[in-house]
């Protein structure tokens, strides 16, 4: 999704037609689940609304972790709306590997929260979107990924993907 003008004026009003628009394409044992109905909680919202661009053009992807009780919401600001140059120059071996190392480094345990990527997309020039990932811990669960950043090799490995 995506939008001009402030991401302030818009963040909310996206998340929540995001979960919205994904809640009615997925299956209860994802959306019945009660990390679900916190994505679009206000203290979730005010994380995301208020992650800082990096200080410079390096990294190229700024993500910061926050642990929300049984919810852990990662949050990565990517300057770029173009999703193919962000999937084959920045992300190289594709969204999970990327996903990966912030999971080790944040203090995310799997198995024990549900995982939540919220990723705020800027050119630099007035656009904005959002694209969210959502890994419940449950394994019965399907995972929602992002299918435009995964690999070729990714979408192998996951089989099932939901968009």
């Amino acid at each position: 999704m995506t939008e001009q003008g402030r991401p302030d004026d818009w963040v909310a009003r996206f998340m929540a037609m995001h979960v919205d628009r994904m809640a009615a394409e997925l299956s209860p044992e994802v959306t019945s689940r009660p990390t679900w109905g916190m994505l679009t909680a206000p203290e979730v919202v005010d994380f995301v609304t208020n992650l800082a661009p990096p200080p410079s053009k390096e990294p190229l992807v700024h993500t910061e972790t926050r642990p929300f009780g049984r919810l852990f919401v990662a949050a990565s600001h990517i300057p770029t709306m173009n999703m193919r140059r962000f999937r084959k120059k920045l992300l190289g071996d594709g969204y999970l590997t990327m996903l990966e190392p912030i999971k080790h480094t944040s203090g995310f345990a799997a198995g024990t929260a549900d995982l939540a990527h919220w990723m705020v997309f800027d050119d630099g020039k007035g656009s904005y979107g959002v694209n969210l990932s959502y890994l419940p811990a449950a394994r019965e669960a399907k995972p929602l990924l992002p299918l435009e950043l995964l690999s070729s090799k990714e979408k192998r490995q996951v089989g099932l993907i939901i968009r």
